[in-house]
């Protein structure tokens, strides 16, 4: 599977950095519904009944784990759902949602105060614009922070452009895009991360339009 710890690392980083002291969230297994609710259409939730789906979990688990982070939800898409089935693993359009083991301060806080924590660590980085980032990968590099995407009073995105370390993926296109979407389900804070084939602007802000539209409405009940 490609590409598949982006941004693992980075997300951990964050809000490891960001949590202080040990106040818990309660059940986050209530919050099921909203987790399936912010996956874009066209992928699946793995549940782990099938053995292969179950192997694929028990890593993503396992890594998200040593991050200090705790997975709650894993999705692929839906029609290489069934490839996966049949024992191909080389995807390349999946997603987690991970939230931090430790969350402390952080759920006490405003999702626009998330936010902003958010994006001043990501102003931080050595970051590019998307276009640079193109650019950079055309030139020989692997992998490239092109900063926020977007970003709205209750979520912010940035990403990480990265050359498919096996060649072209199943889209035909070998330049992966791994974006985290930093907003919080009531009091948990969460983040998002879809990668996919990078195809050109106009659809990464389609994409974005639309996962904007999900976390707001499910802000709103909330």
């Amino acid at each position: 599977m490609k590409s598949a710890f982006l941004a693992l690392t980075f997300v951990g980083s964050v809000l490891v950095a960001q949590s202080v002291g040990s106040r818990q969230l309660g059940s986050l297994d209530s919050a099921q519904g909203l987790y399936e609710a912010i996956i874009p259409p066209g992928f699946c939730v793995l549940s782990g009944r099938d053995p292969r789906e179950a192997q694929v979990l028990d890593h993503q688990t396992r890594s998200t784990e040593d991050a200090s982070l705790r997975l709650l939800s894993y999705f692929i898409d839906c029609d290489q759902l069934s490839q996966l089935r049949a024992g191909i693993v080389e995807l390349d359009r999946f997603g987690y949602l991970v939230t931090p083991v430790e969350p402390g301060g952080l759920s006490a806080i405003s999702t626009a105060r998330y936010v902003d924590l958010m994006a001043a660590h990501i102003t931080n980085k050595k970051t590019v614009s998307l276009e640079e980032g193109l650019k950079r990968l055309e030139k020989g590099a692997k992998d490239v922070e092109v900063g926020v995407l977007r970003r709205d009073h209750d979520v912010i995105y940035e990403g990480r452009l990265s050359r498919q370390s096996l060649g072209m993926g199943q889209s035909g296109n070998d330049i992966a895009i791994a974006l985290n979407g930093y907003t919080k389900l009531g009091a948990i804070p969460v983040v998002i991360t879809i990668v996919l084939p990078y195809q050109d602007r106009a659809s990464l802000d389609k994409l974005l339009e639309a996962q904007h539209q999900r976390l707001s409405a499910i802000a709103q009940t909330n």
